[in-house]
């Protein structure tokens, strides 16, 4: 990683940090720390919330579960406070910890422009793939990158192949709006999200839905991975 780039993610987790506090009680202030939110298990391994970081591999491992099977949808994951009726999956993490993870591993943040749901402004941010496996009940793991997982209506078939982009949440008022809005993943355009669909789809809340000819059952653990968008991941996808 080139030392403009360090800088700067360091930069954007101390204004992220400063972000957290002021979102805090002031009884709880005094016990939140840098090290309290990342915490390190070997020379590449940590934890960051909920999440799990890889520094080497630069992968970030979410814990959750199916929401939905069936239905139209206007993101692929939200936390369990976020529009769960229009979310294929639910993410047992945090908003900020996974933007925080995400800056940690030296991923550039889009510092999204759009305003609000729909917006037609291209989304920015680098690009991530996300892989969410799950275990059959005879014990076979399966694996799909998360468009496989949407269904195109226009199209009849599923989603296309594309990257997520990792636009970035807003702070309105001290406030991270992610955290609030529970949005991480969207797939109709959404300021709010961490990552966002970049392509046309995005601008219209009903081409989407959750693909049942692939999904398990609602409440089916997952896990999901994030990782960079590369050669070798798109043709996975």
């Amino acid at each position: 990683m080139k030392q403009g780039s360090l800088t700067g993610t360091f930069a954007s987790l101390l204004l992220l940090f400063t972000h957290v506090v002021a979102q805090t009680t002031p009884e709880k202030t005094a016990e939140l720390t840098i090290d309290s939110l990342i915490r390190k298990i070997d020379q590449d391994n940590y934890v960051v919330g909920n999440l799990h970081l890889d520094k080497r591999s630069r992968e970030i491992v979410i814990p959750g579960w199916v929401n939905m099977q069936q239905g139209q949808i206007e993101y692929f994951a939200t936390t369990r406070s976020g529009k769960t009726h229009e979310a294929v999956l639910v993410l047992d993490c945090q908003p900020l910890h996974l933007q925080t993870a995400l800056l940690l591993l030296g991923f550039e943040c889009g510092e999204t422009n759009m305003l609000f749901q729909g917006d037609s402004t291209p989304p920015r941010g680098d690009s991530l793939a996300v892989m969410v496996r799950w275990r059959e009940a005879d014990g076979r793991e399966v694996v799909h990158p998360a468009h496989e997982l949407v269904y195109d209506l226009p199209r009849q078939a599923t989603m296309p192949p594309t990257p997520w982009l990792f636009t970035g949440s807003m702070v309105v008022d001290g406030r991270f709006i992610a955290d609030l809005d529970g949005s991480i993943i969207a797939t109709y355009s959404d300021p709010a999200a961490v990552l966002n669909n970049p392509s046309s789809g995005r601008l219209d809340d009903t081409v989407y839905e959750a693909n049942a000819e692939i999904l398990p059952e609602p409440g089916t653990e997952v896990t999901v991975t994030i990782e960079a968008w590369t050669p070798a991941t798109a043709s996975e996808e």
